[in-house]
């Protein structure tokens, strides 16, 4: 739960902090990569069920990894960050720009390196060694 609110305050405070100090941002009206722009009550919807599929998913669950707990937590902290941007200022703010990729957010980082977690731990479930050690 931790890691699910340290994602959403660190996200709120960089956007409030580039929209105070005027940095150059794009805001997001639609979802990754700004498709489905005229849709954004149906994305906050879907992002709405997606968190409640998940934490059901999550409860049901009965043991997890420690890898694959912190990446749910970054995913559905991102998740929530990004809700909260659609809700409150009608798109997500989008500040880091790194060469040719789309511009993106500390939410979107949350979410790729939870995806990228848990996604490592099932493969290393699957394939790698059958020691006692969860760290990847």
């Amino acid at each position: 739960m931790l890691i699910i609110l340290g994602v959403i305050i660190l996200d709120w405070v960089s956007k409030w902090w580039v929209i105070k100090n005027n940095w150059l941002y794009e805001t997001n009206t639609g979802g990754a990569f700004s498709l489905l722009s005229e849709l954004k009550w149906y994305l906050g919807i879907v992002i709405i069920i997606l968190a409640l599929l998940t934490g059901y998913w999550w409860r049901m669950r009965r043991r997890f990894k420690e890898s694959e707990m912190v990446g749910l937590s970054l995913v559905l902290g991102g998740a929530v960050a990004n809700l909260i941007d659609r809700v409150f200022r009608s798109g997500v703010v989008d500040f880091i720009k790194i060469w040719v990729f789309p511009n993106f957010n500390l939410a979107d980082v949350a979410i790729t390196a939870g995806l990228t977690l848990i996604i490592l731990s099932e493969v290393r479930s699957k394939y790698g060694t059958s020691g006692t050690n969860d760290s990847i």
